[in-house]
């Protein structure tokens, strides 16, 4: 999976995070990382591994079902 086409904001992720009504904890175990990554990525921290920015994909095509 390329990463180079993914475009990443901290608002993004914290709508995503939101809409799945959980909080910064709940939403890093979805993801598999650290919960304080998640407060990191809302503050403008930009993930780079390919397998957390698909799973953030996969959390943002969960609301749209």
């Amino acid at each position: 999976m390329s990463t180079e086409s993914i475009v990443f904001d901290r608002d993004r992720v914290k709508w995503i995070r939101i809409r799945l009504g959980e909080s910064q904890a709940a939403f890093a175990r979805r993801v598999g990382v650290d919960p304080d990554m998640v407060s990191r990525w809302e503050r403008g921290a930009v993930p780079t591994q390919a397998r957390v920015l698909k799973a953030l994909l996969d959390a943002e095509k969960e609301i749209e079902k």
